[in-house]
């Protein structure tokens, strides 16, 4: 019988970068952008950190195939995913509306605030990602799911603020836009054509395993950053779990183990049915690999976080 505690995701085998020069010239790339975009200016210590942080992230989140100036891209998102999620303990670069967020994203011009970093990283991001001529829905939705996501983060704050907690049903169906896996799937679409979201946009089990590959992740990375989020005062599954059974952390840790595995199950079945019509869905391969690539490379990388000290404090709070 299989123990309920062992993560799923070791069963799939995901894309790991391993060229250590396209790493290193993609950090020197990222660094020149940070620069520009005034992150972190003067501050050496903390820039190398959000620059460790994302190429550990990039590492093991991202396609086989990348070419240099696509991990450009997705480091460049993953700055702004950063910050924002600093953001809910300091409020820096919340600075933004949504609709000025969806503005920098889509013109590739900043606008809002004057002098924000986030606008300046955005237009960056949305003129390079431009450049690349991406799939129209690939790129509509990156951008919807991204400006969703962005929405997410000043919410969060302001019931941070007010110290109200969420009910465990708004916590479940806000957790899913806190976490940047709609996005960051759109724009690997986007990126490296990942063509069958594309050729069938609204089909409900290609719904169903995106949903599930977003659910599976936030779980984990909840498991992992308890000790995190109990310290910051910030919502967490487990802590829902908790108040839900009535049970002490460690019954409701097992639960929150349980249901991880539950949902990498019900993903395993969709992905065999994606699999088995291939008139259906015609080059699903490369885009249920990418998925599953993706679920293993974030258990992966929140391992590597968990060697940092990325699990017990925002490493990027002051």
């Amino acid at each position: 019988m299989h123990d309920s505690d062992e993560p799923l995701e070791r069963g799939f085998a995901p894309t790991i970068i391993t060229d250590p020069e396209l790493r290193a010239r993609t950090k020197d790339s990222l660094r020149r952008v940070m620069e520009s975009c005034g992150v972190f200016p003067g501050d050496p210590a903390r820039t190398q950190e959000l620059l460790g942080l994302i190429d550990t992230y990039q590492r093991f989140t991202c396609p086989a195939r990348v070419d240099e100036e696509s991990l450009l891209v997705g480091a460049i998102y993953g700055v702004v995913i950063f910050l924002h999620g600093v953001g809910i303990l300091t409020g820096d670069y919340l600075e933004l509306t949504a609709e000025q967020f969806e503005r920098c994203l889509r013109t590739g011009r900043a606008a809002g605030p004057e002098g924000s970093v986030s606008a300046r990283l955005l237009a960056e991001l949305g003129r390079r990602l431009q450049g690349r001529c991406p799939p129209p829905e690939a790129w509509r939705r990156f951008v919807d799911t991204a400006t969703r996501t962005y929405r997410a983060f000043p919410e969060k704050r302001a019931r941070v603020v007010s110290g109200r907690t969420e009910s465990w049903a708004e916590y479940e169906r806000n957790r899913a836009h806190r976490i940047a896996i709609y996005p960051w799937v759109w724009l690997w679409v986007a990126l490296d054509e990942l063509s069958l979201p594309v050729l069938r946009p609204r089909d409900p089990r290609l719904a169903e395993l995106l949903a599930l590959t977003n659910r599976i992740t936030y779980l984990r990375n909840d498991i992992v950053t308890l000790r995190r989020d109990v310290h910051d005062g910030l919502d967490n599954t487990v802590l829902h779990l908790e108040r839900e059974h009535g049970c002490d952390r460690e019954r409701a840790l097992a639960i929150a183990k349980a249901r991880t595995n539950d949902e990498l199950r019900r993903f395993m079945v969709v992905a065999k049915e994606v699999a088995a019509s291939p008139k259906e869905y015609p080059r699903a391969e490369e885009y249920l690999g990418f998925l599953g690539s993706l679920l293993a490379g974030n258990l992966l990388a929140l391992e590597a976080f968990g060697r940092t000290q990325y699990v017990e404090r925002d490493t990027l709070a002051s």
